[in-house]
């Protein structure tokens, strides 16, 4: 009866909600302490997930997905923060009409580069930042198939490109590897791997990153449902052809989320995201309606 009420006089979406952590990850992950995270508000008619991050000059750069529900897709965005979390600045950084998510952002050779899930046009982009860190361009395709979530990063004298595969019936269960000796080289000439199938540990949920001397990949547990926990993945031998990562553990939030899909992390803060549930209440005029319909059979 009080599900029926609740859903009755208010609107409900179940949405991603981004959380940024004033703490090193080795902290965050192995650490039993509770840490204090600051969960970002936004409109009710907007859904924001898939935080990544660059410290630069003593602030927080925080690259974001922004879903519009009215539009039915997602653009990118960057919020400034300073040094007491304080948002400073927040603009577009990428729409096209149609969707983009989980910006992925990597710095090579002193440059910094944005590698998005931009599977609605079936291609892998890379683009160039111009003027750090708004301005955005000088794409270029690096596959021409839809990828989800793909990660990059470079092992010695090789990158390792990893994602699964778009609009698919095992998006969420295969991940694939790529390798080349050259960011921009023709990647779609190279040999493609599956390192994992897998609902518990395929799909990435954030950037590869190393804590002391050790390198581990996060990934989404969609074994019961997309994006439920984070599945730490520890990489042992990081060689394209002998590639080995094993699951370490899974890490979990409170009982307020419903979901976890997203962990990245700068020299000073841990950046996620969760799914919880929105209430915004209806309207008088929406809840008279509802009476009428419900008299009227409807």
């Amino acid at each position: 009866m009080l599900e029926r009420l609740k859903y009755f006089f208010f609107h409900v979406h179940n949405d991603w909600q981004i959380g940024i952590v004033r703490s090193d990850l080795k902290k965050f992950l192995f650490s039993n302490l509770h840490q204090k995270i600051k969960w970002i508000n936004c409109k009710f008619d907007v859904y924001q997930a898939d935080p990544f991050g660059i410290e630069k000059d003593g602030k927080l750069y925080l690259f974001y997905e922004e879903y519009l529900k009215d539009k039915e897709y997602a653009l990118l965005k960057c919020s400034v923060y300073d040094t007491e979390l304080n948002r400073t600045d927040d603009r577009v950084i990428l729409d096209d009409g149609t969707h983009k998510s989980f910006p992925f952002v990597f710095q090579f050779e002193g440059k910094i580069y944005l590698m998005p899930e931009s599977g609605a046009i079936k291609k892998l982009e890379i683009y160039e930042c111009i003027d750090f860190p708004f301005i955005w361009g000088n794409e270029r395709t690096i596959l021409n198939f839809a990828c989800s979530d793909a990660i990059i990063k470079k092992f010695e004298n090789s990158w390792l490109l990893f994602y699964t595969k778009s609009n698919q019936i095992d998006e969420n269960e295969i991940l694939y590897l790529k390798s080349s000796s050259n960011l921009f080289n023709n990647w779609e000439n190279e040999t493609e791997r599956i390192i994992t199938k897998n609902f518990l540990n395929s799909r990435n949920a954030g950037a590869i990153q190393q804590i002391d001397d050790k390198y581990f990949r996060f990934a989404q547990n969609c074994s019961t449902n997309y994006g439920a926990n984070i599945v730490i993945q520890q990489i042992f031998n990081s060689e394209y052809e002998t590639y080995v990562e094993e699951l370490s553990f899974e890490k979990t939030l409170n009982k307020k989320s419903n979901g976890f899909h997203t962990l990245n992390a700068t020299q000073n803060f841990v950046l996620l995201d969760r799914r919880k549930f929105r209430y915004k209440l209806k309207t008088v005029s929406e809840i008279f309606n509802q009476i009428i319909n419900k008299f009227r059979g409807k």
